[in-house]
This record gives C-alpha cells, sequence and structure tokens, in this order.
C-alpha cells in the first residue's frame, strides 16, 4: 500500500504539530496547514521530504482550495484529514466579545467542513476515499461554551461519514 497521504489543520503547535510528527514518524507524507508559516517551516524541517508547510487561514476557502491544489500537486491526493485547527477564546459572557465569539465559531466549525470539502469533497462523493478523522479542539473542550461547536462537528461528521443516514 502506497503511504497514507495526510493533512493536518494547526499543526504549527500543540496536538496538530504532535499529529503531523507522528504521522510522518509512521511513513505519512504530511501537508502541514496553520497560519503561522515560521512554525510550519520549523516542523516542515524537522520532519523532512514528507512533509509540506501551507501557510493557511482554514475559514478562506479560496485558501483551502489552493492547500488542496498544492497537497495534490505534490503528494497526490489526500486520505486521510486531521481537522484540528481551533481556538478557545475564554471571556465573560457579559463582556459580549462578538467579535472573538463569531471568530471562534467561524473557525472551529466551519473550518472542519471547509479543509474536508477541500481535500475530500470529490472522493467522499465518488466513495474513493480511504479514511479521514475529525479531531477538532471543539471535540475535546469540557466547557459549556463550546457546545454548538461540538454539536456542529457531530452533524458534520454525520453528513459525511453517514449521509444516507438523515432524513430527506
Amino acid at each position: 500500500m502506497d503511504p497514507r497521504i495526510a493533512v493536518v489543520t494547526g499543526a504549527s503547535s500543540g496536538i496538530g504539530a504532535a499529529t503531523a510528527q507522528r504521522l510522518a514518524a509512521d511513513g505519512a507524507r504530511v501537508a502541514l496547514l496553520a497560519r503561522r508559516k515560521d512554525r510550519l517551516d520549523a516542523l516542515a524541517a524537522s520532519i523532512g521530504a514528507n512533509a509540506l508547510p501551507i501557510p493557511v487561514d482554514v475559514t478562506s476557502p479560496s485558501e483551502l482550495d489552493a492547500a488542496a491544489a498544492a497537497v495534490r500537486t505534490r503528494f497526490g491526493p489526500a486520505d486521510l484529514v486531521v481537522a484540528n485547527a481551533g481556538v478557545m477564546l475564554v471571556a465573560p459572557f457579559e463582556e459580549g466579545r462578538r467579535e472573538e465569539w463569531e471568530r471562534m465559531l467561524t473557525l472551529n466549525v466551519l473550518g472542519v467542513p471547509g479543509v474536508t470539502d477541500s481535500e475530500l469533497g470529490d472522493r467522499i462523493e465518488h466513495d474513493e476515499w480511504r479514511e479521514m478523522l475529525l479531531a477538532g479542539k471543539a471535540q475535546m473542550s469540557p466547557l459549556a461554551a463550546d457546545a454548538v461547536a461540538r454539536s456542529a462537528n457531530v452533524h458534520i461528521r454525520e453528513l459525511v461519514v453517514h449521509p444516507t443516514s438523515l432524513p430527506d
């Protein structure tokens, strides 16, 4: 079997960087997606030739599409997506930080289907993908403020993985 081609969002630090390193150590070719180019470049240098750093804002469909094209050009089509990009902007509700809430929800909720569509959209439609992992930070947070993002990720997973189980 050919090596896996993995796309990891939020790869510039934390869980994303560790996941990318592990995938590469296990033989995968890994596209590293995040906003911080300097950190992506450092991670890619530590991984070697099987890493492709791509600075991207996962809330931008055009940037995601360009990233997917770069992955296909360098490695071929992705068969594993780790949708890890996310933020948790914590502030008391009464402070009314709407811009931060919108940024958090856009990234944590829409980033998952955005990267999935860009990387795997055609392959899911034709049932030609092997595996996909949706592991957003929203799914791991115990904070009640993140409930919307977690429930949206569950719904997204059902839409992508089990589209026939949903009512018409």
